[in-house]
C-alpha cells in the first residue's frame, strides 16, 4: 500500500489518527506525513522493528526525521539477504504521488541485530514511543518468544499492543497491569484499514495530546 492509499482509505473510514509502521524501515514516512497532514489526519511516523529475539516492537514518532534515524540504524544491522519480489512483494518507497523513489536491497522481513532493550532505548533517545506489537501472537509476539511480561518500570514500554484475536476473545492475558493496552488494524491490505481501532480521550489532536492520553491510560478499543 502506498502512503497516499493508506490516507485515502483512512479518511473513508472516518479515522483521524493513523500510524505508518513498515517492517524495519521508515522510508515511506516522509510522503505519508506530508499527505496525511494536508488531508487533516494526524500522522504517526514509525516502523515495526523485529528484534534479535524475534520480538516485534513499534516505534512511533512525531515526525519522519526521528523515524528515519531509527530506520537507518536498524537497516545497518540487517544481514544482506536477498528477497524475492514475487513471493514477498516489492520493497519500494514512494513520494506523495506514488512515484517510486527507490527500492530497498536488503530483505526487511528478517530480525535485526539489536536486542529489545537496545531498540527501546534507541526509540526513546529520539523522542518516540516504544510499544511491543501483538504481544499475544505466536511467532513474533513478546509472550511467545520471551514467555513473560515485566512491569513497565522494568521494560520501558510506553504501552502494549494486543492482536485482533485477543480483542475478539473473552480470555484476558495475565500481567497487563500498569500498561495502556492498544489495538490496531495491523493492515497489510487496504480493506483491512480501520477494522480495529484505538480510541483516545485527547485534549487536542496533536502528538503531545496523543502521548499524554496514552500514558494516562485514556484509551479504548473498538471494531471498525
Amino acid at each position: 500500500m502506498s502512503p497516499k492509499r493508506i490516507v485515502e482509505e483512512a479518511l473513508s473510514r472516518g479515522l483521524d489518527i493513523v500510524a505508518l509502521t513498515d517492517h524495519n524501515s521508515a522510508l515511506n514516512c516522509p510522503a505519508f506525513f506530508s499527505y496525511a497532514r494536508r488531508k487533516g489526519i494526524l500522522p504517526l511516523c514509525g516502523l515495526e522493528v523485529a528484534s534479535r529475539e524475534e520480538v516485534h516492537i513499534l516505534g512511533l514518532f512525531e515526525s519522519p526525521e526521528e523515524a528515519l534515524s531509527v530506520g537507518e540504524w536498524v537497516y545497518e544491522s540487517l544481514s544482506p539477504l536477498s528477497f524475492d519480489p514475487e513471493k514477498y512483494g516489492d520493497q519500494v518507497y514512494v513520494d506523495e504521488d506514488e512515484v517510486v523513489l527507490g527500492e530497498v536491497e536488503r530483505y526487511l522481513g528478517q530480525a535485526c541485530g539489536y536486542s529489545l532493550e537496545e531498540i527501546v532505548r534507541a526509540i526513546h533517545e529520539r523522542g518516540g514511543l516504544a510499544i511491543p506489537s501483538h504481544i499475544d501472537r505466536p511467532g513474533s509476539g513478546l509472550l511467545d518468544n520471551l514467555g513473560f511480561l515485566l512491569a513497565p518500570e522494568e521494560t520501558g514500554f510506553d504501552a502494549i499492543e494486543l492482536s485482533k484475536s485477543y480483542w475478539l476473545s473473552p480470555y484476558p492475558i495475565a500481567n497487563m497491569e500498569g500498561y495502556p493496552c492498544v489495538a490496531s488494524s495491523d493492515a497489510h491490505y487496504p480493506e483491512g484499514i480501520g477494522c480495529l481501532v484505538t480510541v483516545l480521550e485527547m485534549e487536542e489532536k496533536s502528538w503531545e495530546g496523543f502521548c499524554e492520553a496514552l500514558k494516562a491510560g485514556r484509551v479504548g478499543v473498538e471494531r471498525g
